[in-house]
């Protein structure tokens, strides 16, 4: 059941109401499924206009559940699990803006509360978010570990062990560690079958073998090995699903950068041209951070026609 535009409003405008909880709690509304519903407007809009447009408004509404679990009469595990939810999706929306901080702070708080709250599923996925955040800024050795930590907590009938077997790859890649990248993915590749597509889990609807895959181009790319990275993007990009632009953006950007350093300068210029067509308007800092990488991959063929327009292009996306 969608949430209709006028309900959209409304519930941000909760935001005006907070000295007056205590008055308007109603026994008749179903609390739950109205941020169940609001979450998934939220995570649309932020596909839709970006991370930026949906920051506060996901901080308000964390705000909001917490003053909901102290009034009497609540079911206070359950809006803790929902409150863990809201939490986990600003870390993931700090995180493509680049603040590792503030991602690194909202995840925290997730892990927290999944933990009171007694969810041993978000507690496992949370590690692994923590593991991609890591992965993310860079650090081989923090990203492993708490990957490992997903893996030694991740209930059987979820794909969470095959998505921090990704994740630890990656790490590894940072790492240097050859055999041991092969060894993750193959494991996560092994692991991924039918995830589940319940709307409301945080991996629905983009978890799958092309995600996995699509990571390992990367990681090959970290390693140096940009022809096989090159070849891997070229075969996993058309099975991405269509309508994340943003991510499809970041993944053209990345398999530019494997093109250029397999000195395919034309091609890995062209590249970066269709990401940020695609991703004009995403407000996505994780391509611009990669958009940034390809440039400075890119400055030894600066004066090629190919590089010139890319260059150019870069320069006129909004910040």
């Amino acid at each position: 059941m969608s949430i209709s535009r006028r309900g959209f409003i409304a519930a941000v405008g909760m935001e005006t109401m907070r000295p007056r909880l205590t008055a308007i709690r109603d026994s008749s509304i179903d609390y739950l499924d109205h941020f169940r519903q609001l979450k998934r407007v939220l995570v649309d809009q932020d596909v839709l206009f970006g991370p930026k447009s949906v920051i506060p408004i996901v901080e308000q509404q964390i705000h909001i559940i917490g003053q909901l679990r102290r009034l009497n009469g609540t079911d206070t595990t359950a809006l803790l699990r929902m409150q863990t939810n809201y939490a986990e999706f600003a870390g993931w929306l700090y995180q493509d803006s680049l603040d590792f901080v503030a991602g690194e702070y909202w995840t925290d708080r997730a892990f927290q509360w999944a933990v009171a709250a007694g969810d041993d599923v978000m507690s496992s996925y949370i590690l692994n978010r923590k593991a991609h955040l890591s992965g993310d800024a860079g650090d081989g050795g923090e990203t492993v570990a708490l990957a490992g930590a997903a893996i030694r907590t991740a209930p059987g009938d979820t794909p969470i062990e095959a998505l921090a077997n990704m994740r630890a790859a990656h790490g590894h890649a940072l790492l240097g560690d050859r055999m041991a990248v092969e060894a993750a993915y193959d494991m996560a590749l092994e692991a991924v079958q039918n995830p589940d597509v319940d709307p409301d889990l945080p991996w629905s609807g983009w978890f799958d073998q092309s995600y996995v895959n699509v990571h390992k181009a990367r990681s090959l790319s970290t390693l140096g090995e940009y022809g096989r990275a090159a070849e891997q993007f070229t075969h996993v990009l058309d099975t991405l699903p269509p309508h994340y632009a943003r991510d499809k953006a970041v993944y053209l950007t990345r398999a530019g950068i494997a093109h250029a350093g397999n000195r395919d300068v034309e091609h890995a210029a062209t590249l970066g041209l269709n990401a940020i067509i695609a991703g004009h308007d995403s407000g996505s800092g994780r391509l611009a951070h990669e958009l940034q990488l390809l440039d400075q991959s890119l400055a030894p063929w600066q004066n090629q026609r190919a590089v010139i327009e890319f260059r150019a292009a870069r320069r006129d996306l909004p910040v």
